[in-house]
């Protein structure tokens, strides 16, 4: 009788430990707060960027265990990308992997550009545009000299998050075409004459 009571003892115990390590239910989650996030990858044309959303969530994460316990979550969920238009609303087809875009180089085949202090005593940069033969054809007045080279992409130049235009060996503005900034969730594009478009929410 010692013998049964014993093993009876036994068993118990080690469902017990059993029941502590591994538990009887399942972990749940209780998602509070969820948002798209927008965010710039790239110019597919001189008017329309790639852009990618992906879909975070905020929520608090519930442990069934014997021993559970309770705590905040935050994850970000795989991204989709899209094209959009930068002169006007239009969302392209999403897709799970990024197309190609428009390459970044430092120069090209007809021009190269530096920066260059137009004052020692402010900050007051130029971005000066240069053939290959090093002949200097026009400059861009900056506040400050960018911590980033500057890039040809299409028909402009990309300084920051500012795009400028080059035409006929000449910078036509002092104002991007176009420039992105990332607002909250959103992203939003302004063109040269101050108008702008916002993209945002659920695709």
């Amino acid at each position: 009788m010692r013998n049964a009571r014993f093993v009876k003892f036994l068993s118990f115990t080690a469902f017990l430990c059993a029941a502590l390590l591994t538990g009887c239910s399942m972990t749940d989650y209780e998602i509070e707060k969820e948002s798209h996030t927008w965010r710039f990858v790239g110019l597919v044309d001189d008017s329309t960027a790639l852009v990618s959303v992906a879909l975070e969530q905020w929520g608090e994460e519930h442990d069934h265990h014997l021993m559970g316990w309770d705590d905040d979550f935050h994850w970000t969920k795989d991204a989709s990308y899209y094209p959009v238009r930068m002169n006007s609303y239009w969302c392209g087809k999403g897709g799970s992997s990024a197309q190609d875009t428009l390459p970044q180089k430092a120069e090209t085949d007809d021009y190269t550009i530096r920066y260059e202090k137009l004052d020692k005593y402010f900050s007051t940069c130029g971005a000066i545009l240069s053939d290959r033969k090093g002949n200097d054809l026009d400059t861009l007045e900056l506040e400050r000299c960018s911590s980033d080279s500057a890039r040809f992409v299409g028909s402009y130049v990309r300084i920051d998050n500012g795009f400028y235009l080059i035409q006929d060996d000449r910078f036509p503005r002092q104002r991007p075409a176009y420039r992105f900034e990332h607002t909250g969730g959103a992203i939003k594009f302004t063109d040269a004459n101050g108008d702008y478009i916002i993209y945002g929410g659920k695709p």
